[in-house]
C-alpha cells in the first residue's frame, strides 16, 4: 500500500464522519423544533382541559352541597337556613365551599346558594331557576358551574349562564355576583 492510497482513505474516512455528524444534527435539531412545536399546539388543549376539570369538580362540590340540603330538610330538625348551620349540623365540611377556580376574594364565599327556595311545582321553569352557582367561576368570565330548581347541575358558558340569570323565573332575585377580572386580551 502506498503512502497516497492510505492519506486519501483517512481522508474519506473524516469526509464521512463530518456529513455523519452533521446529518444527526440536522435529525436532532428538527427533533427537538418538533417537540416545542408540538408543546406550542398542546398548551391551549391543556389548558382548556384544565379549565373544563376545574369546571366538573365545581358542579361535583354544588351537587354535594344540594344533595346535603335536601337530607337536612329531611332531618327532624328540619331544613338547614345557612351554610354555617349545614357545617354545624354535620351534613358538609368547610373544604367543599373552596371553588377549584380559585377565590373571589371579596369575603363572601365561592358558592351562592340560596336557602329560601320554592317548590319545583311551585315555578313555571324550574330548570332555569337557579338555585347555586360558582362566584369565582363567574368572576373569571369564562364557564361557571351552577344547580338549577330541577336538580340540574352543569357547567355553562358565560352566555348560557347571563341567558339563565336573565330568563323571567330569576328576575328581581340577588345573586350576589362578584365583579368580573380584567383580562390582557
Amino acid at each position: 500500500m502506498s503512502l497516497e492510497s492510505t492519506h486519501g482513505s483517512s481522508s474519506s474516512k473524516k469526509i464521512v464522519l463530518i456529513v455523519v455528524g452533521v446529518v444527526v444534527g440536522v435529525i436532532l435539531l428538527l427533533l427537538v423544533g418538533a417537540i416545542i412545536f408540538g408543546t406550542m399546539l398542546m398548551r391551549p388543549a391543556l389548558g382548556q382541559a384544565q379549565e373544563a376539570a376545574r369546571g366538573l369538580r365545581s358542579a361535583t362540590h354544588l351537587r354535594q352541597i344540594e344533595v346535603q340540603l335536601q337530607t337536612a330538610a329531611q332531618d327532624e330538625a328540619g331544613p338547614a337556613n345557612s351554610i354555617e348551620e349545614l357545617i354545624e349540623r354535620g351534613y358538609i365540611t368547610v373544604d367543599l365551599l373552596a371553588s377549584p377556580a380559585g377565590s373571589v376574594g371579596d369575603g363572601r364565599g365561592d358558592y351562592w346558594i340560596t336557602f329560601n327556595r320554592p317548590e319545583r311545582d311551585e315555578v313555571d321553569d324550574p330548570e332555569s331557576f337557579i338555585v347555586s352557582y360558582d362566584r369565582a367561576m363567574y368572576s373569571q368570565g369564562k364557564s361557571i358551574s351552577a344547580c338549577v330548581l330541577d336538580g340540574e347541575c352543569s357547567v355553562y358558558s358565560l352566555a348560557d349562564f347571563e341567558s339563565l340569570l336573565a330568563n323571567p323565573v330569576n328576575e328581581g332575585r340577588d345573586f350576589n355576583r362578584p365583579a368580573r377580572e380584567s383580562r390582557a386580551p
